[in-house]
């Protein structure tokens, strides 16, 4: 919730009881973002949960009980107005995540998944800076909400490193703070090595890393003849299929990774 904070004499010094100014504009704008966020991804809740012993104010509450269920009304009374039958895709999601844990179906990981593979992926060279960085602020409102999420989606069977892709930001300032405390000839070495090997591996993994399920498109593409067939017998959405492909009159088809829905 974008909430104007008086911010401490350092930007990541400990908050217990941050100073809030209620710009009741501001307030209901962000109360409606917040609820958009979660009606597109319901585990948005879970940051919007760690942030309010924070952020809790009668206004706030007032506002969030006005504005919460109407953002939730408008967008069931448009589903249904587009689907032509009620629907609440929200309640899809929850049901088909948590209530019949059907997102197993495409893989089950360990509880330290997060921390051992989806961190590293994340942050790649900056992982050992916001390590530095969320150690010398180890209680924080900042420090709090990522390891609320982290714990969160931890107990979540099926995780994915892009689940908590948006801690990004708050990750990568704890990073600029520990590299802002190095001495300045090794931070300009530590700045130089960190854009040069991001820029590497933002060249490999676009270009070159499993670049050959793209590149099989663009040639299927120009070589099948009109109403010809392909099949592709392949793990399940390896390739970006029609996105590329751009061939409505090629039957295409491929091995089914629906979910066990029944």
């Amino acid at each position: 919730m974008a909430l104007t904070v008086k911010p401490p004499i350092n930007p990541l010094q400990s908050v217990s009881q941050p100073t809030f100014h209620a710009n009741h504009s501001n307030i209901s704008i962000s109360l409606i973002l917040a609820s958009l966020a979660v009606l597109l991804r319901p585990t948005s809740i879970i940051t919007f949960l760690l942030l309010l012993p924070f952020s809790f104010s009668l206004t706030l509450l007032l506002r969030a009980i006005i504005i919460g269920p109407t953002t939730l009304m408008v967008s069931i009374a448009l589903d249904t107005l587009y689907f032509q039958r009620p629907t609440f895709p929200a309640w899809n999601f929850i049901r088909f995540n948590f209530v019949q844990e059907l997102s197993v179906f495409y893989g089950s990981m360990p509880w330290h998944y997060y921390l051992s593979q989806g961190l590293p992926m994340l942050l790649t060279t900056h992982l050992p800076f916001s390590i530095h960085g969320l150690a010398s602020f180890p209680i924080s409102i900042y420090t709090f909400v990522i390891g609320g999420v982290i714990l969160a989606f931890s107990t979540i069977a099926h995780k994915e490193a892009r689940f908590i892709s948006p801690l990004s930001p708050l990750l990568l300032v704890f990073a600029a703070y520990s590299i802002s405390r190095l001495p300045k000839r090794i931070k300009r070495i530590v700045v130089l090595a960190v854009v040069v090997l991001n820029a590497g591996l933002a060249y490999y993994t676009t270009r070159i890393h499993q670049s050959g399920v793209i590149s099989v498109m663009h040639h299927l593409r120009n070589d099948i003849p009109k109403n010809g067939s392909v099949g592709f017998l392949m793990p399940c959405y390896s390739t970006p299929w029609q996105t590329y492909l751009q061939r409505p009159d090629v039957d295409a088809w491929k091995l089914s990774c629906d979910p066990p829905l029944t």
